[in-house]
């Protein structure tokens, strides 16, 4: 096994990710930081003057957005390095779900999930698509593996899952006990299954 450790960076490290072709992608305080995956060496830095809570690559490896302190989320271009920001959230927009095919960033940070459409151009200049049902701030989101679903799930308990094809309605409604803190889609032999979990233990 090899080890090698990075220079240090400015700050708290909020999130990590690996690209296809092995660079190591890290948020902090005022940006990305592109690190080589084989030395740790720093290959770039896509600066931003706030701090990141997190980020997430999107699957296409073209794009990594990243939630921040001031109630927006911010995105990055890998092939260029050019930025946008969305903004007025009401709250942090901690939970992000990438579409599988990229069509699409769902964001919290309200009681509606927000989502930016990613297909062509990018979301700059263009209204996200507003998906309303929930009466308490986003939790989680988690699109399903063939993306014609999305699952939302709010710090009230309850989980919606949404079909984007067509009208884009309510498909179920669950309601658990907790706040809904993560949901991931599970591809088994007898279909798609939705995992749930909640800030008081269940799953």
């Amino acid at each position: 096994h090899q080890r090698w450790e990075a220079a240090p960076l400015p700050g708290t490290v909020s999130g990590l990710a690996w690209r296809p072709g092995g660079e190591l992608l890290a948020g902090t305080h005022g940006g990305i930081h592109r690190l080589s995956g084989d030395t740790g060496s720093s290959l770039a830095w896509l600066a931003w003057e706030g701090a990141l809570l997190n980020l997430s690559l999107s699957p296409d490896d073209r794009v990594v957005a990243s939630s921040c302190q001031d109630h927006s989320v911010h995105f990055w271009y890998l092939a260029n390095g050019s930025d946008a920001q969305m903004g007025g959230y009401p709250h942090k927009p901690m939970a992000l779900a990438w579409h599988p095919r990229t069509l699409w960033l769902a964001t919290s940070g309200a009681e509606a999930a927000l989502l930016w459409p990613f297909e062509g151009p990018g979301p700059e200049g263009l209204p996200p698509l507003e998906l309303h049902y929930h009466g308490a701030p986003l939790g989680a989101l988690a699109f399903s593996q063939d993306g014609d679903h999305l699952a939302t799930g709010c710090r009230a308990g309850e989980v919606a899952v949404w079909t984007l094809r067509g009208g884009k309605h309510i498909l179920d409604v669950v309601e658990l006990s907790g706040a809904i803190a993560h949901l991931a889609w599970c591809r088994r032999q007898d279909g798609d299954w939705l995992a749930i979990a909640t800030g008081t233990g269940e799953v």
